[in-house]
């Protein structure tokens, strides 16, 4: 395979370059979420939300699965790499053409013409994201970390000034749709751009089925992923109609969107130093539990914040209009807590070549979960919100015990890692709301709630004993990956 001549970055450079890129990111979606939720109703972003939702079952297949596999394998040939496109383009076409066969009927089966052309255009997505899933490849597996955040965050930027200023003239659910399209498509020109690399015509004996049979796992796994965190918004939509979708989907966005920020870059450092541990199960243990601790440490209070000060930051941030998303915020709370730890499922399963095993139990709890939003429609849109919660949380243990069990990880670990964010979380979250009880709401509430939630759950950590200690230990996580990785 043609080599492109890069300057790579060591693994701690890349992690750095990583969080970085996922703290602009998220900058700038708050920022656009916060404006555009003042200038578009409710309505507008449970119709975007409900067509968007309903596009989102042919996501599971928007890569062919194939990004990862690629990244992960130890060689791979440029008659690969040249069929591997012609086949993630093709799968791109075929994914919007169904997307614009299917939008009449779907208008049809939703009772709302709205949805036809919505969906019609957003297949465009699977089109632009398909010419480009093998440049973001080679670029992630040269580790061309700077390249890649750079186009992502480029596109961001366009496409959010794209957006709001078709919100600011009125084209209403059309500037969320524009959004999309004009991201995904910059970002896809942008990055095949960056790769520095033109496919020629695929040949027949290029030897793909491994790298297709690994995909298949990986679109499975998203399917399923699909249905677990996305199925809510789905049935809110089409059961209670799209504004209060756009209530929901507004609650569920502004709560996870801080969660994800930690998340998605931690499991990228994580997922590959994890693996090449697998044969030392110490130093294995050690590392997950570092990871599993900057994980809680970050995500449990910023959960504890948000739910404790939930009413002062939508109606004072948001606006007035977004009141009715209040007591969805705070159901949705439990399972967004819950988030930050079964990260580590994800974690485990991957790094010790456990993905048939996961496959099953991810089955089974996506049926229950489905189960409990379809029940949770009886009582609207925060009731499916409490099923959601209800679900994570039962679930929580006996996924930990299923994903521990024959490896030498034990799930009493991971809980007992968990038990010191949860009670300082708990702690700062109670200074939360005695000072609500002391002080009237007034313009001040949240940053002198802030102020003294950090306050109190920094001196918490300060006290601990071997606080220091360990949170130095976590946060090394953040500036370097091991010097094998």
């Amino acid at each position: 395979m043609a080599r492109i001549p890069a300057t790579r970055l060591n693994a701690g450079q890349s992690t750095i370059v990583v969080f970085t890129a996922q703290l602009f990111s998220f900058l700038i979606h708050v920022g656009v979420a916060i404006t555009l939720a003042r200038l578009l109703g409710p309505e507008d972003f449970g119709l975007f939300g409900l067509a968007f939702s309903v596009i989102g079952i042919f996501e599971f297949a928007r890569h062919g699965g194939l990004i990862v596999p690629v990244i992960q394998r130890e060689a791979i040939t440029s008659e690969q790499r040249n069929t591997l496109f012609w086949f993630n383009a093709a799968l791109g076409l075929l994914l919007a053409l169904l997307a614009l066969a299917a939008a009449p009927l779907i208008g049809r089966v939703f009772n709302d013409a709205r949805l036809a052309p919505l969906i019609a255009v957003l297949g465009l997505v699977f089109l632009a994201s398909g010419l480009s899933a093998q440049h973001i490849a080679s670029l992630r597996r040269e580790m061309r970390f700077t390249a890649v955040a750079t186009c992502e965050l480029a596109a961001l930027l366009v496409a959010a000034a794209v957006t709001v200023w078709a919100a600011l003239h009125g084209m209403r659910y059309w500037a969320l749709v524009g959004f999309q399209l004009v991201r995904e498509g910059l970002q896809s020109l942008l990055l095949i751009v960056a790769a520095r690399w033109i496919p020629t015509w695929p040949t027949r004996h290029a030897m793909v089925a491994p790298l297709l049979r690994s995909g298949g796992i990986m679109m499975l796994f998203e399917l399923l992923g699909y249905l677990n965190f996305k199925a809510d918004n789905l049935i809110v939509g089409s059961r209670l109609g799209p504004v209060a979708l756009g209530y929901y989907g507004k609650a569920y966005e502004f709560l996870l969107l801080p969660i994800n920020q930690i998340v998605t870059p931690l499991s990228t450092v994580v997922h590959s130093s994890l693996s090449r541990r697998q044969r030392d199960p110490e130093a294995y243990r050690t590392f997950l539990a570092r990871a599993v601790l900057l994980a809680t440490g970050l995500g449990l209070p910023i959960t504890a914040f948000l739910f404790a000060n939930a009413h002062a930051l939508i109606v004072q941030v948001l606006g007035a209009q977004w009141e009715p998303s209040v007591p969805i915020y705070r159901a949705l709370a439990p399972a967004a807590a819950s988030m930050t730890l079964t990260c580590s499922v994800g974690w485990i399963f991957l790094s010790l070549g456990r993905a048939r095993r996961q496959t099953w139990w991810s089955g089974l709890t996506t049926i229950v979960t489905v189960c409990a939003f379809v029940v949770g429609t009886s009582w609207g849109a925060e009731g499916v919100a409490v099923a959601f919660s209800m679900t994570r949380i039962a679930l929580l243990v006996p996924t930990l015990m299923f994903t521990c069990a024959g490896t030498f990880v034990t799930w009493t670990e991971i809980l007992a890692t968990t038990a010191r964010p949860a009670v300082g979380s708990t702690i700062a979250m109670a200074t939360s709301f005695l000072l609500d009880a002391i002080y009237a709401p007034d313009r001040w509430t949240l940053p002198r709630n802030a102020l003294v939630f950090v306050a109190t759950y920094f001196l918490y950590w300060m006290l601990m004993p071997a606080g220091r200690a360990m949170l130095s230990e976590s946060l090394a996580l953040v500036r370097r990956r091991s010097a094998d990785a």
